[in-house]
């Protein structure tokens, strides 16, 4: 049995554990407490360095010196010289005088992260100064010395001594294994050649490539890997060049193609030849297909061997055909055909394409019309079609439909509240009901032209169960209007 002494001293041994416990504890949130005081009260440090790391992340991005942004104070110095991301981006101009080290330097901050580079002309007309002494070193150090570690390349206003010198350094087995981006920005004032056929930026792994330019470039195409291309950007081409590269690209996905109004085609593609053959070039994963401007008659020996099994968005307009465009029968025909997975359509409306564009592409729930010209009847046309018999109606799958137009008239609207009473469930039949409605007014106030028995009509079809809403967009940012 344990005498009185002994369980004092045992109580005592207790109690200090506890103690020695709570001390610690309270030790280190006394630590934690003037760590947090020292930050809030730190101009340069209210935020953590995560935070900070974010914020620098998006607002350098290449355009401002790392050194400068380290030496505030020692918590940025930190934070910018162990996060080798914000280094892995760099923009610089093409004469830079620097630029070698400055490029290096950002080389060996990164810490072997792969780079993403922006080159940027010096003179406001788009034409760099021609410094070989600088520009010739800078193109040999990016595109030689570190093309392994190169993700993302962005060169602006390549004139013909730029893209010389891209032919010189680019081409061969220069080891672009991690490039992924590739922004090819012309002048569009100059006219290129390429004579040399060796690939460049071989052994790389492209998905997304930009080129824009408004002469053009014949021969380009057959020099870069586009064999893994997903996402194609291309501005200033024609149309035959536009569709001879979508031709070039197994895998793409999205692809994107804006004609300059002042551009002429090209006449003289070399390999065009191999799609003279009866055989299809099947595009498998493209899922979007923007088409802006451009003669695209002058494209049709190419468009009619083109297929998209999974096309699902199609943004499409283009130009009156030429006096020189050759006449390809029904290339129109095989070419919407050939997209049955096409569910959401955006045309601009014409004398051109009201009988090319819509008869072809049944598949087509979602409409975007561009009704924008004002050529006579063309808006009553449409209507009418969209409201015809079952067996000769326009886009039986049709759920939401969007119309922008610069100006209306009493009988175009009388027109259009046919067409969508005929879409309503009292005139349903095997046509898909039209669910939504959107109409945009470019040119004047629709208030102007509307009558009651035009507002009557909007307010049965909406209790109908029609989501109908009318926007005047005479100025920006537009005015919803209330029935």
């Amino acid at each position: 049995m344990e005498t009185p002494r002994e369980d004092e001293c045992r109580f005592i041994e207790s109690t200090l554990s506890h103690i020695s416990t709570e001390v610690d504890a309270l030790l280190a949130e006394k630590a934690r407490l003037s760590r947090r005081l020292n930050t809030l009260r730190s101009r340069t440090s209210v935020l953590p360095p995560e935070t900070l790391t974010a914020i620098l992340e998006y607002a350098c991005l290449g355009q401002h010196e790392r050194s400068a942004l380290a030496s505030v104070c020692a918590h940025w110095y930190q934070v910018v010289h162990t996060t080798p991301s914000l280094w892995a981006s760099v923009s610089l101009r093409y004469t830079r005088r620097n630029g070698v080290e400055f490029l290096l330097y950002h080389h060996r901050n990164a810490k072997c992260a792969p780079l993403s580079v922006e080159l940027r002309e010096t003179q406001r007309n788009g034409r760099p100064a021609q410094q070989e002494s600088v520009i010739d070193p800078l193109f040999r150090t990016l595109l030689k010395d570190i093309a392994h570690d190169l993700r993302s390349l962005v060169f602006h206003g390549i004139c013909p001594r730029l893209w010389s010198l891209i032919e010189t350094y680019a081409r061969g087995d220069t080891g672009f294994s991690q490039l992924e981006d590739l922004t090819l920005l012309f002048l569009h004032t100059e006219r290129f050649q390429t004579k040399n056929t060796t690939m460049l930026f071989s052994g790389s792994r492209l998905n997304n490539v930009t080129l824009k330019c408004g002469q053009g470039i014949a021969g380009i195409e057959g020099r870069l890997p586009l064999d893994n291309v997903t996402k194609f950007d291309g501005w200033g081409f024609s149309s035959t060049y536009g569709m001879w590269i979508l031709a070039c690209c197994p895998k793409i996905t999205t692809f994107k193609w804006e004609v300059s109004r002042w551009t002429q085609d090209f006449s003289d593609l070399s390999g065009l030849m191999a799609l003279k053959s009866e055989s299809p070039v099947v595009l498998p994963a493209l899922e979007t297909l923007i088409w802006k401007g451009g003669d695209v008659a002058l494209a049709a020996s190419i468009m009619q061997h083109l297929e998209f099994p999974s096309l699902q968005l199609l943004d499409w307009e283009e130009q009156s055909p030429s006096r020189d465009s050759p006449d390809y029968p029904n290339f129109r025909k095989s070419f919407f055909s050939s997209m049955p997975k096409l569910r959401t359509l955006k045309v601009d409306f014409n004398a051109d394409t009201k009988e090319m564009v819509l008869p072809w592409l049944p598949s087509v729930e979602n409409l975007e019309v561009r009704c924008l010209g004002r050529e006579a009847g063309m808006l009553e046309f449409l209507l009418r079609r969209m409201a015809s018999t079952v067996s000769n109606c326009l886009l039986p799958r049709l759920k939401c439909m969007t119309l922008l137009l610069r100006t209306t008239a009493p009988s175009e609207l009388n027109a259009l509240i046919n067409m969508l009473e005929w879409r309503r469930p009292r005139w349903f039949t095997r046509c898909a009901l039209l669910e939504e409605f959107t109409l945009r007014i470019k040119g004047h106030d629709i208030t102007e032209v509307w009558q009651e028995h035009h507002i009557d009509a909007f307010k049965r079809m909406v209790q109908g169960g029609l989501k109908l809403e009318i926007w005047e967009d005479k100025q920006a940012p537009g005015r919803l209007l209330s029935l």
